[in-house]
C-alpha cells in the first residue's frame, strides 16, 4: 500500500469515528450499514488501485529517478486533493442516505470517481431500502444514472453490476431501459443475464452471450 493509500485509509477510519461520535443514540440500520461499509476491504481495495494507477502515469512520463533524484510523489499536493475529494464524495453519498435523500445518494455512487462506490454493498443498501419503502425505486434511479455514463467513456459494468441491473429492471417492469441498454451495448450480457431476459419474455430455447 502507498504512503497517500495508507492516509487515505487513515483518513476514511478518523472520519467514520467522527461521524459515529456525533450520532450516539442514533440506532438506525442505515448509519451501521454505512459505517460497516466504510470499513470494507473492496472500497479501501478501490481506493489503493487509483493511488497505485495515478502514481504509475505519472512516473511513466517522467525521467528515472536515477537521473533527476527522489521525486517525492508521496507529498504531491495534487493527490492530497484527489483523496479530499474522494473521501468527500463517500462522506456526501452516506449523509444523504441516512437523511432520506436516496436519489440523490444514488446520483453520487453512480457518478463516484474511478467507481469507488460502485460496489456490492451500495447496490445491497439500495435493495435493501426499496425492500422497506413501497414507493421507492432507488435502484432504478442508480442505475438511471450509472448506465448512460458508458457512452460518454466511464467504464462498462461489469458481469456482476449487469446482473444486478438486470434482476432490477425486469422486477421493476422497466423492460423498456433494459432493451434500450441492450442495443446500446452499455452492458456486459452473461448466459445468467440472458436466461433471465428470455424466462421474463417467455421466450423459449437459449441464449448465450460472450
Amino acid at each position: 500500500m502507498t504512503i497517500m493509500s495508507l492516509e487515505f485509509s487513515l483518513a476514511v477510519n478518523e472520519e467514520k469515528r467522527r461521524m459515529a461520535k456525533t450520532r450516539l443514540g442514533y440506532s438506525g440500520g442505515v448509519t451501521e450499514a454505512a459505517i460497516a461499509y466504510k470499513e470494507t476491504k473492496e472500497t479501501m481495495k478501490k481506493a489503493d488501485e487509483m493511488f497505485l494507477e495515478t502514481v504509475g502515469e505519472r512516473r511513466a512520463h517522467q525521467p528515472s529517478q536515477s537521473a533527476i533524484g527522489m521525486t517525492g510523489d508521496d507529498d504531491d499536493p495534487t493527490k492530497d486533493r484527489e483523496a479530499e475529494f474522494i473521501l468527500q464524495c463517500i462522506e456526501n453519498f452516506f449523509e444523504l442516505f441516512e437523511a432520506g435523500e436516496v436519489d440523490e445518494a444514488a446520483l453520487i455512487a453512480a457518478h463516484s470517481p474511478k467507481g469507488v462506490l460502485r460496489t456490492t454493498e451500495t447496490v445491497d443498501m439500495m435493495k435493501k431500502y426499496d425492500a422497506t419503502h413501497k414507493d421507492s425505486s432507488v435502484t432504478v434511479a442508480y442505475w438511471e444514472a450509472l448506465i448512460p455514463t458508458v457512452a460518454a467513456g466511464c467504464m462498462k459494468p461489469s458481469i456482476w453490476e449487469t446482473l444486478e441491473c438486470v434482476k432490477c429492471l425486469l422486477k421493476k417492469g422497466r423492460s423498456d431501459l433494459l432493451f434500450h441498454w441492450i442495443a446500446q451495448d452499455l452492458l456486459s450480457l452473461s448466459e445468467e443475464a440472458g436466461t433471465l431476459i428470455l424466462d421474463a419474455c417467455h421466450c423459449s430455447g437459449r441464449m448465450y452471450y460472450s
